[in-house]
């Protein structure tokens, strides 16, 4: 599966990744909600972070499904749209981004 890659002693790479980039995320929509100082950004910028720290969480989280899903899933000739669209999803970086 071309999600699989070396194995991390606490779990799956994505995973490790899913769990850090909440917490940035998370960070980044409390600086967006609270009033700063001119000096910390304007709220456009501000949103613009928090944005950017979503966009890589919901990537991250199409790779994570991915990885999940490739530890059982064995390539078989497709017989339906799910199965192609599945074999799709799993084998291509491309189409797990656009997912995301």
């Amino acid at each position: 599966c071309a999600a699989s890659g070396p194995a991390v002693p606490h779990g799956l790479p994505a995973e490790s990744c899913l769990k850090t980039l909440k917490q940035f995320s998370q960070s980044a929509w409390e600086a967006c909600q609270e009033p700063l100082p001119t000096e910390a950004g304007t709220v456009q910028v501000r949103w613009e972070v928090y944005s950017t720290w979503m966009l890589l969480l919901c990537l991250q989280h199409a790779e994570a499904e991915a990885e999940r899903c490739c530890r059982s899933w064995v390539p078989k000739p497709w017989r339906t749209e799910a199965q192609a669209l599945r074999h799709l999803f799993l084998r291509n970086h491309s189409v797990r981004a656009l997912t995301a």
